[in-house]
C-alpha cells in the first residue's frame, strides 16, 4: 500500500519553463501532465520506477529528486527529455515541484550543476540538502 502526498506546484516553477511546456504542447499537455501529478500522489511508487533518482539524502526526512516525464505518447519519458526536480517532505506528507524543465532549457554543459544552482538560488530551504 502506497501513501498518498499532498502535491504542490511552487510559483517559481509554474512561471518559469513550466509555462513554456504549456505553450510548446498546447493541448495535449494537460492530460499527461494530470497523469504525472496523480504519480507524484503516490511518491513511494514512482521511487521504485526507472527514470526518478533521489538527489539527497534518501534516509533523510526531506529528500530532493529528480524524475523524467513525457507528454507525447509515442516517447519515452528518458528520450523525450522532460525533468522534473521535486522535494519529498516525510513527515508532512507533501511534494513539492520545484522545477520543470526540458534538456533544451540547460543553460551551460551540465544539467546538474545548472539546475542545482537554479534550486540552490531560488529554494533557500533547500540549499544545504545539495
Amino acid at each position: 500500500m502506497s501513501i498518498k502526498y499532498l502535491v504542490t506546484i511552487e510559483d517559481f516553477a509554474e512561471g518559469h519553463y513550466l509555462k513554456n511546456f504549456r505553450k510548446k504542447y498546447n493541448k495535449s499537455f494537460d492530460i499527461p501532465w494530470k497523469a504525472f501529478l496523480l504519480l507524484l500522489e503516490k511518491f513511494d511508487l514512482l521511487l521504485k520506477r526507472s527514470g526518478t533518482n533521489a538527489i539527497s539524502d534518501k534516509d533523510g526526512k526531506i529528500v530532493i529528486c529528480k524524475s523524467e516525464f513525457k507528454i507525447l505518447p509515442n516517447e519515452s519519458a528518458k528520450s523525450s527529455g522532460n525533468r522534473c526536480i521535486i522535494v519529498q517532505d516525510k513527515e508532512k506528507m507533501e511534494v513539492r515541484i520545484l522545477l520543470v524543465y526540458c534538456k533544451h532549457d540547460i543553460q551551460g554543459g551540465n544539467e546538474t550543476v545548472w539546475w542545482s544552482n537554479i534550486i540552490k538560488n531560488n529554494y533557500l530551504e533547500y540549499k544545504n540538502l545539495l
